[in-house]
């Protein structure tokens, strides 16, 4: 097991209970947008967290946390982590990635902070293309949770053919069926709960 080093060289904190780290490697880091690293810490068990952006040439990559009750690794992130620290990573793993070669409409559907991974997806396929049409969903228990919106929004305006919608209260997957008739997509990145998962492969 090799194990990396990052600097942290920049923290935002959109809502109350997420963060969002810049980190800069000591070494050359490569991976591939969907892709997910393991944060390690003396004290406490590794966490796993999604890579939230795009690869970039500068070798920076974003990773956004948010606080769960029984994540100790998310809480010390939270709460105690400063710019110019350091932390110490492995990876990347996971193989829900973009992949360059593939072509057509993308639809991406998001449940809570499986937003994270789709971003940097998405972020790679309009690098890539920035014409390609690319459709998110993404759903969460209250408006306040959609921190990103004003980043897709902005990408609304930027891009024509990307379309970003949003549900609250009620299942993103309540969507889906309205969103892909009359539409063969390409390819389809589903990320989030389970339940919402699974009840989605069944309507594609």
């Amino acid at each position: 097991m090799t194990f990396l080093k990052a600097t942290i060289t920049d923290i935002q904190t959109p809502i109350e209970d997420v963060r969002c780290l810049s980190l800069k490697p000591a070494e050359n880091f490569r991976f591939q947008a969907g892709q997910y690293i393991r944060i390690y810490h003396e004290e406490f068990a590794p966490r796993s967290y999604s890579i939230a952006s795009a690869p970039h040439k500068n070798g920076e990559f974003e990773l956004h946390v948010k606080a769960t009750t029984d994540g100790l690794v998310s809480r010390y992130l939270l709460e105690s982590v400063t710019e110019g620290e350091t932390i110490t990573f492995d990876g990347p793993f996971g193989d829900n990635i973009f992949h360059p070669e593939q072509e057509g409409p993308m639809l991406c559907v998001a449940g809570g902070v499986g937003i994270v991974p789709l971003k940097a997806i998405i972020e790679a396929a309009l690098d890539k293309d920035p014409l390609r049409h690319i459709i998110l969903l993404w759903g969460a228990n209250h408006e306040k949770e959609l921190y990103l919106g004003s980043f897709f929004k902005t990408l609304e305006e930027q891009h024509e053919h990307f379309e970003y919608k949003t549900v609250t209260e009620q299942p993103v997957t309540n969507m889906i069926e309205n969103t892909v008739a009359g539409t063969e997509f390409g390819k389809t990145h589903l990320c989030g709960p389970w339940g919402m998962v699974e009840k989605a492969h069944t309507q594609m």
